[in-house]
């Protein structure tokens, strides 16, 4: 996983990419889903050129447990 233009300013909201060819966004999220996690939301026909992305937001109402356990959802699915 990666984050595309993570040295560009942003507010609340950044992408992230997949680099495994096996896999894509709408995957993960479906199986995020199933985790009772609903992110991210899948990008990757409205920028094809960006590859398989998918839009994270995080707001006050997301805790540092909860991003963190976002995380290691991730970890634990592309393993």
């Amino acid at each position: 996983v990666s984050i595309p233009f993570a040295d560009t300013p942003h507010w609340r909201e950044f992408l992230i990419r997949l680099d495994d060819p096996h896999r894509t966004i709408r995957e993960l999220s479906q199986e995020l889903r199933g985790r009772g996690i609903y992110a991210p939301v899948d990008l990757s026909d409205q920028f094809d050129a960006l590859g398989q992305v998918g839009l994270i937001c995080v707001t006050e109402q997301h805790t540092q447990q909860d991003i963190d356990r976002f995380v290691e959802e991730v970890r634990s699915i592309l393993r």
